[in-house]
């Protein structure tokens, strides 16, 4: 029997198309050229022309190569040894809110941006839903490793008006996420940014804008359904819940931790199961507010600390602190590589950051997420 050989398009190959933007280049289907070599009958239009063992099928080729290499230029000198750290200097000297990662990967617009890209060691919000950017707040399925589906961590709302998200203001990025939307008939605009921290602190900061000629006032509230009790103070809500192991694998599903949902934010007041906030925006002008959720459990004590120091900080100091704070991380974990193909070189950084998306740190007790592992979805 003849030994057939077969080149297949790699994984990395077929997933750097779509990171990039471009297709990959594949040549119509093969058609059997007579005569047809002894056992490639059945391969034929498969693996094979007919005529020969092996079929070329030629290698890929990518679009926006030029914009992807502008976008992976260093722009500062550096050595193998200080790149990221020499680039994210660079950045943070700039100001702290765009980084090269960011810059990188970042997704402007909804397509292709339906996954929320910021997460923590534990929290994130699970699967491709428009909850994620469609709602303010991080409406969706929030998981916090395992099969829990929490559903949404918390919602942020104006009573009595339509909140609409504007499109072609989303931008999906590695450390954060922003959006804008219009605010029913007031005629004001919310420009949200948000992020999950490596604590599980998730942030929400608003500035809301008002074009018009007289002031306009509104309530602005924030809820979550697993935060429904009063905690402390008169803007903290708080709820726990138990958490399963699940029962993959023939594992019988048992209760493995019990976490804390707390929500807060500055000038709301506690109003039943919910944070609310009247607010005036002036004429011509604009305020900020953020809104501040975590997911705790007694084996991650640095979210609670967190959570504090977040929920004390202006929502322009909370979004410069989470967004450089993800991005110091990487520029520390990331080695240097630079090759000649910026395709391939946009692939590899997308690939660390799949790896640091699909890293589950739970420290949790018992035998279940007890230590740092891999998952996927």
């Amino acid at each position: 029997m003849s030994r057939r050989r077969v080149r297949r398009v790699p994984v990395w190959a077929a997933l750097t198309a779509l990171v990039v933007g471009g297709v990959v280049g594949v040549p119509s289907p093969a058609h059997a050229d007579s005569p047809i070599l002894p056992g490639n009958e059945a391969d034929v239009g498969l693996y094979t022309n007919g005529l020969n063992h092996v079929m070329e099928i030629g290698d890929p080729t990518y679009s926006n190569t030029g914009d992807v290499a502008s976008r992976l230029a260093p722009g500062v000198p550096f050595t193998a040894g200080s790149m990221h750290q020499s680039i994210f200097d660079r950045d943070l000297a700039a100001g702290g809110t765009d980084y090269y990662l960011d810059r990188i990967l970042g997704v402007q617009g909804t397509l292709g941006s339906a996954v929320l890209m910021t997460r923590g060691r534990s929290l994130y919000m699970r699967g491709a839903s428009n909850n994620n950017f469609t709602v303010m707040g991080f409406a969706g399925s929030a998981y916090v490793g395992g099969p829990n589906n929490l559903g949404n961590l918390y919602t942020v709302t104006v009573p009595g008006q339509t909140v609409t998200e504007v499109n072609a203001n989303r931008f999906n990025a590695p450390s954060h996420a922003r959006s804008r939307y219009t605010i029913g008939t007031t005629g004001v605009t919310a420009d949200l940014t948000k992020f999950i921290t490596y604590d599980n602190v998730a942030v929400t900061a608003i500035t809301f804008t008002n074009p018009g000629g007289a002031a306009t006032t509104f309530t602005v509230r924030a809820a979550s359904p697993l935060a429904t009790q009063a905690g402390q103070g008169d803007a903290e809500l708080t709820g726990t819940r138990a958490i399963t192991s699940g029962s993959n694998n023939g594992l019988i599903d048992t209760a493995w931790d019990t976490i804390r949902t707390s929500l807060t934010g500055t000038g709301f007041t506690r109003t039943g199961t919910n944070l609310d906030r009247e607010v005036t925006v002036p004429a011509g002008g604009s305020l900020s507010l953020s809104v501040v959720g975590a997911v705790s459990s007694a084996t991650l004590p640095k979210t609670v600390e967190a959570y504090h120091a977040y929920a004390q900080l202006t929502p322009a100091e909370a979004v410069r602190t989470g967004i450089t704070a993800f991005n110091r991380q990487w520029a520390q974990d990331v080695p240097y590589i630079d090759v000649p193909d910026p395709a391939l070189e946009k692939a590899i950084v997308y690939r660390w950051w799949g790896e640091r998306y699909n890293s589950l740190d739970a420290n949790a007790s018992g035998h279940v997420y007890q230590y740092p592992t891999t998952i996927e979805g």
